[in-house]
């Protein structure tokens, strides 16, 4: 996808230019399309849907008409139903948008050939459909008037050796055996007829190698060449069929070559790099050598382009150190073997690795904990994904931190304390003995100013309720407050000293089971009057018990 304002070439994933930044979000839609299509008329293409592709690959064109594939495929399908005019015509359009294109020249080449070649290719149609009808009339002549000749066998084991066995050279040994008295008899006129089939149907499939060796259509060469060595070509077609082999073995290894060198310079991309790889897999002349060794450089190239496109986006401050270092462990994984990906990333690692320990050091000094803690997590993790076989002993930090956090969150509770913060207080000391292994003083310190904030909340609490009472006793108080109330009993219950309250607790249950019946709870109401009735049968509250108990009773208890 090139950048319509610098000309640069981006990748199609791209929202923004690589080199000037400038939005190509609108562009990427169109592109993307128009790919869709070409997609779609490849498909299409496979299934010989010819003209439905062609249809796909103008709307290509339409949306991206510097689609130079779509050129490409569109005079390939024309030249397929035989529009050579046409197929010239997309080629060279491709040609103008891409003269690197090798493809193109390729295919202009086959076209021109195939100009000159259509006429001859009738002719030699011809003469092969007349050369089989003489063979099938000397055939039938056989079986029908059973020639009473001693050489008719001979011929019978031609035909097998031919139609069945596949194999010329068979076909032309069992002729070979006819003597040359017989030429002219009807046997020796046969036999002449079917050598001359079977040499003329060799002699084209050579010539027809031998086209697609010229224009460099190294697969279709290959294959015939490949049918024709099934067929046991005769000793002379034998010779120019391991000769056009080579030729053919030599064209492909030169492409794999210049595809590997074209990928390095980033001429063409990795797939196409790996189509070309691909066909010569397929190939029968292929040298397994070649095929591994091509392979293991087109995963280096790779392995190159990726951390020369990594590198680049750090330079450009399209990410950061770290995200530049996750990318590169990321590559070592997928390249555990490669030698320069280590030495990378520790030479990014180290002065990373330096500046976070610095900022460690300087967070312990300055009595930051969490700060210490968050830049121990970096360096940790900066390891972590260099290789933990790398890191250092972090456990002098670790403890430095445990440390100081343990101070720091005794001083925060004793500083609640004073301020007279006591849920704070209740709520900070819970988590630092939980959290903590603090020394035996220390632990006593912080429960002693649990317990003491906890009777401070109670009272607290208790004198809240009590400024209430009548809105209890009333059926006034609030739903929240009634809420409130709940929350607070259990606190209010433990820990409000009896001394100064010694009629509380039975104060608090009646307050408690009133704000139950309030919030629609009659059955845990009723459960705090009869624990009244209960506990303390001779107190004061006993009179109010007498009167809101009828009240929330349920209907089937006072029946």
């Amino acid at each position: 996808m090139r950048c319509p304002f610098c000309r640069t070439e981006n990748r199609d994933e791209r929202d923004s230019c690589y080199y000037c930044e400038k939005d190509l979000s609108m562009l990427r839609l169109i592109v993307n399309k128009a790919k869709s299509h070409f997609n779609t008329a490849l498909e299409l293409a496979e299934r010989n849907r010819n003209e439905e592709a062609i249809a796909e690959l103008n709307n290509a064109l339409d949306l991206d008409h510097s689609h130079v594939n779509s050129h490409v495929v569109l005079g390939t399908l024309y030249a397929k139903m035989g529009d050579l005019e046409k197929a010239k015509a997309c080629w060279e359009e491709a040609l103008a948008l891409d003269p690197r294109l090798q493809k193109t020249h390729e295919y202009l080449g086959k076209g021109e050939a195939a100009s000159q070649a259509f006429p001859i290719c009738r002719r030699q149609r011809r003469t092969i459909v007349f050369l089989v009808l003489i063979l099938i009339s000397a055939v039938s002549f056989l079986t029908l008037h059973s020639l009473p000749s001693p050489y008719e066998d001979l011929l019978v084991s031609a035909v097998d050796a031919y139609k069945k066995d596949k194999s010329f050279n068979a076909a032309l040994q069992w002729l070979d055996q006819i003597p040359p008295s017989e030429r002219e008899g009807k046997a020796g006129t046969i036999a002449q007829a079917m050598r001359v089939i079977i040499e003329t149907e060799q002699d084209t499939l050579v010539k027809k190698g031998q086209e697609y060796v010229s224009t460099g259509n190294i697969q279709a060469a290959d294959q015939v060449v490949w049918g024709l060595l099934m067929w046991h070509p005769s000793a002379p077609f034998r010779a120019r069929t391991d000769a056009m082999r080579a030729e053919i073995k030599k064209m492909a290894d030169k492409s794999v070559s210049r595809a590997l060198e074209d990928y390095k310079e980033r001429k063409i991309l990795l797939a196409e790099a790996q189509k070309v790889l691909g066909a010569y897999r397929g190939l029968s002349v292929k040298d397994n050598d070649i095929l591994v060794t091509g392979e293991a450089i087109l995963s280096s190239i790779t392995q190159t382009l990726r951390i020369e496109d990594t590198l680049r986006s750090f330079q450009r401050r399209q990410i950061d150190e770290w995200t530049l270092l996750e990318k590169l462990a990321e590559l070592h994984k997928e390249y555990p073997a490669s030698k320069t990906l280590p030495g990378l990333i520790r030479s990014f690692q180290e002065p990373l690795a330096k500046r976070w320990t610095k900022d460690v050091e300087a967070a312990l000094e300055k009595g930051d904990p969490d700060g210490a803690a968050r830049d121990l997590q970096n360096l940790q993790r900066l390891y972590a994904t260099a290789g933990p076989e790398e890191a250092p002993d972090f456990t002098g930090y670790s403890a430095r931190i445990q440390k100081l956090r343990t101070e720091d969150l005794e001083k925060r509770v004793r500083d609640a304390y004073e301020r007279g913060e006591d849920e704070q207080t209740i709520q900070l000391g819970e988590e630092f003995l939980k959290s903590r292994q603090p020394q035996p003083e220390t632990r006593k310190l912080v429960e002693a100013l649990i317990s003491k904030a906890n009777e401070r909340l109670a009272q607290k609490r208790w004198r809240w309720i009590l400024e209430r009472d009548r809105q209890y006793l009333d059926g006034v108080i609030s739903i929240a407050d009634a809420e409130a109330t709940i929350q607070y009993y259990p606190q209010v219950t433990q820990y409000l000293p009896r001394a100064p309250y010694p009629t509380a607790r039975e104060h608090i249950l009646l307050y408690t089971a009133l704000a139950y019946r309030q919030v629609g709870q009659p059955d845990k109401a009723l459960g705090l009057l009869e624990r009244i009735e209960k506990e303390y049968p001779k107190s004061r509250v006993m009179r109010w018990v007498k009167v809101f108990k009828p009240k929330v009773e349920k209907p089937s208890a006072r029946e």
